[in-house]
């Protein structure tokens, strides 16, 4: 329901605007004064449709209009993400081992790989 207020309330800033200042609603303004006679009824119900119509298509317009900007800022956003997803080099652990220390503590012995290069870590670590 919420969306359907929304949407009348945008056709009616729309009709309004075409209504109460447009360029052609000046024009009949001047030819009504230039005739020095008023408007039929069925004139004036006519302008008011035809604006009406108006407001209606320029309110999907502008919803047209914002979807795709929204959609070009989506698809800029995943490509620019992707992006940065390949330039970091990803981690790839084979597994953590604990050693025994002389002391008697044990210690991580972390090894993997990153890029094809082959990395432990931890006080047992042999190259």
């Amino acid at each position: 329901m919420r969306e359907l207020m929304v949407w009348l309330w945008v056709v009616l800033d729309h009709w309004q605007v075409l209504i109460t200042g447009g360029a052609t609603t000046a024009l009949l303004v001047i030819v009504q004064a230039k005739r020095q006679k008023a408007f039929s009824w069925s004139l004036c119900r006519g302008v008011f449709f035809i604006f009406l119509l108006w407001a209606f298509f320029a309110s999907w317009r502008d919803e047209h209009r914002a979807r795709a900007i929204a959609e070009i800022a989506l698809r800029d956003t995943k490509a620019a993400i992707e992006k940065a997803n390949n330039q970091v080099p990803q981690l790839q652990h084979s597994g953590v081992e604990t050693n025994q220390t002389s002391s008697g503590t044990k210690s991580p012995n972390i090894s993997g790989t990153n890029g094809g290069v082959s990395l432990r870590y931890g006080p047992q670590a042999k190259p």
